[in-house]
């Protein structure tokens, strides 16, 4: 988890660097960002009380995926002062115009963690009630620190006026092929879809549990040979039921699919002439 946030957040400090040119427009996105995800520390506490090895790497995304609401939020505040507004005029046009954007946006992506937050794997569960509740920090740390601090601070007009941003030249040639070339990017996508589709059913599913767990781990290393030498593998899983009938059901199913190596159950060591036994 440290290394994840550590890295992750100064990557993206750096990268937000560059791409504004400004330490303090840097640090106004970045602070309220901080907070949010400190928020979602003690949200998770409360509705999960634990990080598993999903939920806790998930931390170090927050840092990218609720950052994009901080960018547009000064990146438009700055053009409504290029604009002749004063702070508070430009912070209230910015809230008309992005806003609601960026709630919409928001709320997407939420309910997209929370389809994921009712799944039945817990670790899936709970990364999905982590990410959801994260996003909704974010978005609640960006429209109420934010605003504050650019009117407390504001922008020299040194930066408000500067509007150029690395990647500007990139998008306007992206741009001006789409333009020149519309019906040939209609071809193109088609194209690529039909070839996603065409291998689609080539993707297959990895069951093993094992190799979601670090490459070169002694356990792991241990638990790979003990599955070569002798096909049995270091989880198992175990089946309840109510009734010997049914314990003698579930044994044969099991028996019959090609995933499962050994079976063992009461059926083995209780005879199925047990009722007659019983009454001599």
């Amino acid at each position: 988890l440290s290394i994840v946030v550590i890295g992750g957040s100064v990557g993206i400090f750096l990268l937000l660097l560059v791409s504004l040119r400004s330490i303090r427009k840097t640090l106004f996105v970045f602070v309220p960002h901080t907070f949010g995800v400190i928020w979602n520390l003690g949200v998770t506490y409360l509705a999960v009380g634990h990080l598993n090895y999903f939920s806790s790497l998930f931390f170090g995304l927050l840092f990218s995926l609720g950052m994009d609401y901080g960018i547009v939020f000064i990146r438009r505040f700055a053009e409504e002062r290029t604009r002749g507004g004063e702070p508070a005029e430009a912070i209230t046009r910015t809230f008309q115009s992005v806003g609601p954007g960026i709630l919409t946006s928001s709320m997407a992506t939420i309910a997209a963690f929370l389809a994921i937050g009712i799944s039945d794997a817990p670790a899936f569960s709970e990364m999905g009630i982590v990410a959801a509740t994260g996003i909704f920090c974010l978005v609640v740390a960006t429209l109420v620190i934010l605003p504050p601090i650019l009117l407390i601070f504001g922008l020299p007009y040194s930066e408000v006026l500067e509007t150029k941003v690395v990647g500007t030249r990139s998008i306007n040639g992206i741009w001006r092929f789409v333009e020149k070339s519309p019906k040939a990017l209609v071809i193109a996508w088609l194209a690529l879809t039909v070839g996603a589709i065409a291998l689609l059913p080539k993707l297959t599913f990895d069951y093993s549990i094992d190799n979601m767990l670090p490459a070169h781990g002694e356990t792991l290393e241990v638990a790979t040979r003990l599955e070569k030498l002798t096909g049995y593998k270091t989880q198992y899983l175990v089946v309840s039921v109510d009734t010997i009938d049914q314990v003698r059901k579930v044994h044969e199913a099991l028996l019959e699919k090609p995933t499962v190596e050994h079976v063992e159950s009461l059926s083995l060591v209780i005879p199925e002439d047990q009722e007659r036994k019983e009454k001599i």
